[in-house]
């Protein structure tokens, strides 16, 4: 009897996944253990692994100065462009990953401090956390955009949103500092310490003056004048009323006087 040759490709088929069934069967305790094995494993690791939270942040790269560029044109001299460049990105995702900011979030008030006066179990302490804060921190700038996302990893999620806004807060700080040129900040000082001793030395004059001239206070003078001036338009208005007041009772005297008839009697004066 011959067999046909759909069956022959049946029988080639069972009979090779005869041995991995036999096997199967075989080593059925072997494989449920290993099965059993890798369940438990993930269990453990879910139930048991830290928690980790991510705080997100996303930082909009603008250029606050446009370029200017020159054209043969009377009318439009000047091209303004504000553009941002991938190299304007990359310096600010470079200022954001810098020893510096991380001096700044890890321990605020760092770059204030001299490290000659440290102990090295301080540095040490200080060099750890900021290793530490460099790992959990990710800076990428988004593709084909100006933005820039940061991501920060920690255990709880108050520490990641309050390290992230010491980041960012060192950041702008960082920004203004570049933004403003050498020696701006000393010479507005300086400006505004010249004019405080301006004006302490004329308030010590002013009060040098009113009191060799026996001057109170002008203020007070001249709300005093005030006083003064609105008590008399207040008494001369008064007046004014009484004087109405009396003119109009005198016109009605007049008035009856002249109503009265004449009678033609006379008086006589009795000696």
């Amino acid at each position: 009897m011959q067999s046909l040759p759909g069956n022959t490709a049946g029988m080639h088929e069972s009979s090779s996944l005869r041995p991995i069934v036999t096997a199967g069967f075989r080593y059925r305790g072997l494989w449920l253990t290993v099965v059993l094995g890798v369940v438990a494993a993930t269990l453990l690791y879910v139930f048991l692994a830290p928690r980790k939270y991510i705080s997100e942040m996303d930082i909009l790269v603008q250029n606050k100065r446009g370029d200017e560029q020159i054209t043969p044109s009377r009318i439009n001299g000047e091209i303004t462009i504000n553009g941002v460049t991938e190299e304007q990105i990359n310096s600010e995702i470079q200022l954001l990953i810098s020893r510096g900011l991380a001096n700044e979030v890890v321990d605020p008030g760092w770059t204030s401090q001299s490290e000659t006066a440290m102990s090295p179990g301080q540095l040490k302490t200080h060099d750890k956390a900021v290793i530490d804060f460099e790992k959990h921190l990710s800076v990428n700038m988004v593709r084909k955009s100006n933005v820039i996302h940061v991501t920060y990893i920690a255990s709880d999620p108050k520490t990641a949103t309050d390290t992230l806004n010491l980041l960012l807060t060192a950041f702008l700080k960082k920004q203004e500092e570049i933004a403003q040129p050498p020696g701006t900040s000393k010479f507005f000082a300086d400006q505004a310490a010249s004019y405080k001793q301006q004006l302490d030395q004329a308030q010590e004059q002013l009060a040098a003056y009113q009191q060799k001239n026996d001057i109170v206070s002008l203020p007070d003078s001249e709300q005093s004048l005030d006083r003064e001036i609105n008590d008399a338009q207040t008494d001369l208005r008064a007046t004014d009323a009484q004087i109405s007041e009396l003119t109009n009772q005198l016109g009605s005297q007049t008035h009856l006087l002249r109503t009265i008839p004449d009678s033609g009697y006379g008086f006589r004066a009795r000696r």
